[in-house]
This record gives C-alpha cells, structure tokens and sequence, in this order.
C-alpha cells in the first residue's frame, strides 16, 4: 500500500504566511501528519483483513481519499479560521497597546511640561529675589561708601585749612624772622 503524502514544510510555510507564530505553525504540521499516519494505519489494517481487494474495496477506499480530502479540507478551513481570529485579536491587543503606550507618554509629557513650568516660575523667582537682594546690598554699600567718602572729605578738608594756618604762621614767622634779621644787619652795617 503507498502512503499519502503530505509536505509538512510547505503546510508550515503556509501557516506562517497566515501569521500563525513558528511554534504553533509545526505543532499543526505534527498533528496534521499524526492524523493521516492514523488514517492510513487504519485502512492498512481494514485492507490486511482482506487478502485480495476488490473493485469494491477500491472504490471504497476511492470514497475514504475524497471523504479524508473533505476532512483535510475542513480542518484547513477551520484552521484558517482559528489563524485569522488568531491575528485580528493580536492585532487589537497590538493596537489596544499602542493606544495605552500614547497615553501614558501623552500624561508622561504633560507632566514633564508642568514639573518644567514650576521650576521655570521657581527659578525666576529666585532669581527676581537674588536681584532685589543683591539691589539692596549695592544700595547700601554704595551710600556706606558715600558717608566715607564724604567724612574723609571734610577730614581732609579740615586738615588742609589747618595746614593752611599752619603754613601762614610759618611764611609770617619766616618773614618776621627775615625782618628782625635783615634789620639786625642794617644795624650792625649801616650804609652811609
């Protein structure tokens, strides 16, 4: 008796053309070559009861190709089936998980610019009191230094007018002094 024969490779290949995952591809190809060893078991021991086939056994055996065909066909099909309800339910898990994923980087980024907006506020605000601060302290050094440049400019002013008294009771001592001396030659030499 000849076996039927069945490429497991290509259903494979199919399968995953369908979108079925490689593992669950050859696990369908197993079953599927289980299902006809069982068959063509099952018929190879109908046919060793007999001796001799006859028109009538082949023609049965004619009927159990097409009836096994028409099995293989509807599994097929059903197979087809479960593949394609297989992918439109990935497809929507897929997509349910895109439109998670948006959402969250959709909170994440709103989050982000308000956490980025606070510090802009805070920062500014340090900023705007660091000035103030700092205007502050500017102000009042720079009066501080005022009052000091000023008291050292009535010191200096008063130390320079007490120089200039000074200075004049010398030149007038001086020049006193030169009168006493010149006259006390004048006497001492008269120019007759």
């Amino acid at each position: 008796m000849t076996a039927i024969t069945f490429d497991t490779l290509e259903f494979t290949e199919q399968l995953r053309a369908s979108g079925v995952p490689d593992e669950q591809a050859k696990g369908h190809a197993k079953a599927m070559v289980r299902l006809m060893e069982r068959v063509e078991e099952s018929w190879f021991q109908e046919f060793r009861l007999r001796d001799v086939a006859t028109r009538g056994d082949l023609r049965d055996v004619k009927g159990g190709l097409a009836e096994l065909g028409a099995k293989i066909e509807l599994l097929r099909t059903e197979l087809e089936a479960k593949i394609e309800l297989s992918r439109a339910e990935l497809e929507a898990k897929i997509e349910l998980s895109r439109a998670e994923l948006e959402a969250k980087l959709e909170r994440f980024e709103k989050e982000l610019e308000a956490k980025i907006e606070r510090s802009r506020v805070e920062l500014e605000a340090r900023i705007e009191r660091s000035e103030t601060e700092l205007g502050t302290r500017i102000e009042r050094s720079r009066a501080e230094l005022e009052a000091r440049i000023e008291l050292t400019r009535v010191e200096l002013q008063k130390e320079i007018e007490k120089g200039k008294s000074e200075t004049i009771r010398w030149v007038i001592a001086v020049s006193a002094g030169q009168a006493a001396f010149i006259l006390a030659v004048l006497k001492l030499f008269p120019f007759h």
